[in-house]
Order: structure tokens, then C-alpha cells, then sequence
């Protein structure tokens, strides 16, 4: 089971709170919400998460606050991919975002048969030339953190 952890500081103490995401996973001022983050500045309901097959989705629920991921502004309903280590702001708090299941994984790379350019395994042509990428030589090509 994935599990969601934000980690912020706020008033000189420290706060982890963390929420499986069976479901959508609200974050928010109210006590309701499945992680609760007490600042006047962050909405009562100010953020949803779930996981959607291999991603982890944020969409912004607040019609007067921004969600920002990684210093990139989400507006109202907007939605975007979380990943562990993404830095998420509400309000005035910043929180350091945990998805341990999301951790280090293998990357793929495929070589261009066509312009023997190296390119991700996610994409079936070459972004360079078009060639199509099922006949390319696949390696390992890393870990993505």
C-alpha cells in the first residue's frame, strides 16, 4: 500500500503526518481532513491526493490559495504528478514530501537504431529522428531517484 508522508516545520517545532492513499487523501486546515496542517494559511481544504496506476496525483482544491509542487504554481483544480522528494507549499508552510514505494527505480534507455541517439524507454519513436524504437538495443541506463 502507498503511503503518503509530508514532513514541515512550523513555529520551531517539526510536524510529520502521513495518510495511505487508498483513497483520495485530503490535505487542509480542518480536522477532518486526513492530514491536517494548523496555519492560517493553508485552506480547510486545501489539496487531494491519490495514487492513478503508478503516479501519485495533487490537484489544488482551494479557489483562493495556490498549491505549489516544486515552486510550480498550481491554480484552482489544477492537478500534477507527485513524486517522493517534491517540495509542496501551502500557504506559508513548506513540506518536504515522502512516497517511499516511489523511491529509486531502474530506468530503461533504448538506442536509436536510426541516429544512435539514446532516448527513454517510455517513448516509442525517436525524438530526434522518428525512427521507431522497437528494434533499438535496450539497456540499463541508471537509477532515477
Amino acid at each position: 500500500m502507498l503511503v503518503l508522508s509530508l514532513q514541515w516545520h512550523l513555529e520551531g517545532r517539526s510536524y510529520t503526518q502521513s495518510a495511505k492513499l487508498e483513497s483520495k487523501v485530503t490535505i487542509g486546515r480542518s480536522p477532518d481532513c486526513h492530514i491536517t496542517i494548523a496555519h492560517p494559511t493553508v485552506s480547510r481544504r486545501h489539496a487531494s491526493v491519490w495514487a492513478q496506476g503508478e503516479e501519485v496525483i495533487i490537484q489544488n482544491l482551494s479557489q483562493t490559495n495556490p498549491v505549489l509542487v516544486n515552486e510550480r504554481t498550481l491554480a484552482h483544480r489544477e492537478q500534477t504528478t507527485l513524486a517522493h522528494g517534491d517540495t509542496l507549499q501551502l500557504g506559508l508552510i513548506t513540506a518536504a514530501v515522502s512516497l517511499p514505494d516511489l523511491g529509486p527505480r531502474v530506468v530503461f534507455k533504448v538506442k536509436c537504431t536510426g541516429c544512435g541517439k539514446v532516448a527513454d524507454s517510455s517513448v516509442s519513436d525517436c525524438p530526434w529522428c522518428g525512427t521507431s524504437l522497437a528494434f533499438g538495443e535496450t539497456f540499463i541506463g541508471g537509477v532515477r531517484e
